[in-house]
């Protein structure tokens, strides 16, 4: 694998690790602010459901169950890989717009040293 690959699943790895110890230590609370928020229905039930996993998983450990563990890995997974899609397109405007910049530049040097620097 490339180096660039590897750093894009270490960060992967990082905010899933980072969401999973989020979401099971703040299960209850972030269950309840759910419950009374003005997400969309449909976000509302997988966050929901996402949550009641984590919940499950806190209170009765490895008893949880397979569809309770699962739901909770598949929402790590989620979460983390739209981060890093997130952290990517944003390098990737960056760097574009520093192109752009840089574009900008070469053309105005360009033309003050073929207009004689007038």
């Amino acid at each position: 694998m490339s180096s660039t690959t590897i750093q894009i699943l270490e960060i992967t790895a990082g905010f899933y690790f980072f969401m999973g110890v989020i979401l099971v230590v703040f299960a209850e609370p972030i269950y309840n602010w759910a419950q009374g928020s003005s997400l969309p229905l449909f976000t509302k039930g997988l966050f929901g459901q996402a949550i009641i996993s984590y919940y499950n998983v806190k209170t009765r450990g490895a008893e949880a169950g397979l569809s309770h563990w699962g739901y909770c890995l598949g929402f790590n997974a989620g979460v983390s890989l739209s981060v890093a899609l997130i952290i990517a397109f944003g390098v990737t405007l960056i760097i574009i717009a520093l192109y752009i910049i840089a574009g900008i530049i070469g053309l105005m040097i360009l033309g003050a040293v073929l207009g004689g620097g007038k």
